[in-house]
């Protein structure tokens, strides 16, 4: 009788193991899932605000020499356009 009882416990306890297993092999899933979709978001924005700024980063640059051109003095600090419109 009790070699019985402790094989059912036995069994029990395997199927809870392999349950348990199951679970963290799931929950790891979805963590890992999660984190990529996450990245992703993050590296599309940084690459959206990288291609913003350099476009803004050309704008000035265009303003400033046009407005070197024009006599209007430049106010990009280190910009250096000359009489003649070259940087």
């Amino acid at each position: 009788m009790k070699k019985d009882q402790l094989d059912m416990f036995r069994r029990k306890l395997e199927a809870e193991k392999e349950k348990h297993q199951n679970c963290i092999q799931e929950t790891q899933r979805i963590t890992l899932n999660g984190i990529q979709t996450g990245f992703s978001t993050v590296f599309e924005s940084l690459a959206e605000f990288s291609k913003t700024s350099l476009t803004m980063y050309n704008d000035l640059l265009t303003y400033s020499e046009n407005a070197g051109k024009n006599g209007i003095p430049s106010y990009i600090e280190g910009s250096q356009v000359e009489e003649n419109g070259s940087s």
